[in-house]
């Protein structure tokens, strides 16, 4: 495309390639129109169609092949975007991208970014459309494709595998459905959902999990996402808006048949840190409402009160239907004593609902015990959200209130209109058995008559009676 572009350009017949720009979308400006019906998308979940494109977008700019994409394969990926050439995540793009969402996603060096915002807009590289240098333009109608792009060579971003790609773009349709589907259009990508399609019976290899961790301030939130993003837990700042940021989990699902190994699956977590003054239920609903989505709403606390705090948010904000977990926070400055006491008092509020026991996490200093700590989390949050059965611990886990109790009396339920429809069955097969006997009785006497009739004349009766008729009159 490029090379007959630039014989186009070569022989100044400008009008062709713009004229193939406008068939895409493209306006004067080189502003790609994104259409309604891809910004209308509110599915929270990548489609199938989208998943297959960015894995193959994925293995495409794999440069050297080794399963990461590179800083510069990023930024090839994302060079047809306009602006900066950086991925819808980075606080650079995001910021403008994202704007009006209930959260963004979290970097650790967001200050840093914005400080060389300035100095990296000021770099701006020109760039040609055609090999020899000649650029789209027609007097002072159309500006330059070198105006309108500009290159960022001094941000370096970090590298990804395959998973950590595909789980940024998680995060990013969890936080905007049509942010994502039109990102997704820019470099590509069109698809349209069609609630009459047939989706496919093939068991996906991964699942989405969005958690959302709330408490009061201070309890330990952020100190807990940093422990799962594999950061200093002890490297915190207070956090004052919604930050969403993802991280996944590998786990193995019981087999069915004894001869099969489990199946290995992977877990994507999407994690949202709420702050408590932004818990309101119009900020909630939208979240935990979505029917595409696995949600697990985490309650942090290290304190009596901050306990009885997140006992009232469930209380005003979630419904029996939510799943959630308690977790105790537990520093080295605490004492064991308050632990333990603490410990009961959310053991037995868990009790009441019928939900697991209260998780007890703690910040290690030392890496090992601080990375089994986190598997350990990782999976009980997944057992929890996703109420999948593993191999080492096959029970599900009960992250929804009375939710057994509610199993039980729904089998019970079910039992009962299954036999009350056996019942009704045997009841009208009586009945029509019964009807079909006695129209057989009275159709073979009626005709059993007219038979009699017609063979041997009139029937004993009838001759008997006549006989005494004749006798009487004598």
């Amino acid at each position: 495309f490029l090379a007959i572009s630039d014989v186009f350009i070569s022989q100044n017949r400008l009008d062709v390639p713009w004229k193939v720009l406008r068939k895409f979308g493209y306006s004067n400006s080189l502003d790609l129109a994104i259409p309604q019906e891809i910004t209308a998308n509110k599915f929270h979940s990548l489609s199938t169609s989208s998943r297959k494109f960015l894995a193959a977008l994925f293995y495409q700019f794999d440069s050297d092949g080794d399963g990461i994409l590179s800083s510069d394969d990023i930024k090839e990926i994302f060079s047809i975007v306009p602006g900066q050439p950086l991925p819808p995540w980075h606080p650079l793009r995001a910021r403008e991208l994202l704007k009006g969402c209930f959260s963004l996603p979290k970097n650790a060096h967001e200050r840093q970014h914005e400080d060389n915002s300035s100095k990296n807009s000021s770099n701006q590289m020109d760039f040609s459309l055609s090999a020899s240098g000649i650029t789209i333009a027609s007097a002072e109608t159309f500006p330059t494709v070198g105006e309108l792009q500009a290159t960022s060579v001094s941000v370096t971003l970090p590298s990804m595998t395959f998973l950590e790609w595909m789980g940024h773009w998680h995060m990013l349709i969890a936080i905007s459905p049509s942010a994502a589907t039109a990102e997704l259009f820019r470099l590509g990508h069109i698809h349209i959902n069609n609630p009459k399609s047939k989706r496919s019976r093939t068991r996906r290899r991964e699942r989405e999990l969005s958690v959302y961790v709330v408490g009061s301030q201070g309890c330990g939130k952020t100190s807990l996402l940093q422990l799962l993003l594999q950061n200093d837990p002890h490297d915190t700042v207070p956090t004052t808006s919604a930050e969403t940021s993802t991280t996944h989990y590998k786990y193995k699902l019981k087999s069915t048949d004894k001869d099969e190994k489990g199946e290995e699956m992977v877990v994507h977590f999407i994690f949202t840190e709420v702050p408590r003054d932004l818990l309101t239920k119009e900020n909630v609903d939208p979240l935990i409402s979505s029917l595409h989505q696995k949600v697990l709403v985490v309650f942090c606390f290290d304190t009596e009160k901050a306990l009885l705090d997140a006992i009232k948010v469930e209380e005003e904000l979630l419904h029996d239907d939510i799943a959630r977990v308690f977790l105790l926070t537990k520093h080295e400055k605490d004492e064991d004593e308050i632990s333990q006491s603490l410990y009961k008092v959310a053991q037995e509020h868990c009790c009441d609902l019928d939900l697991e026991l209260p998780f007890f996490t703690n910040t290690f200093k030392d890496n090992t015990a601080t990375e089994q700590q986190r598997e350990l989390i990782l999976k009980h949050l997944a057992q929890c959200g996703l109420q999948e059965p593993l191999i080492d611990d096959p029970a599900l886990k009960k992250s929804k209130p009375h939710a057994e109790q509610k199993r039980r009396e729904a089998a019970k339920r079910r039992k009962m209109i299954w036999l009350g429809g056996l019942v009704a069955v045997a009841v009208v097969g009586v009945g029509v058995l019964w009807t079909s006997v006695v129209v057989n009785k009275e159709r073979k006497g009626r005709w059993g008559g007219w038979l009699n009739n017609f063979l041997f004349g009139r029937s004993k009766g009838t001759v008997s009676n006549g006989t005494a008729a004749q006798t009487k009159i004598e």
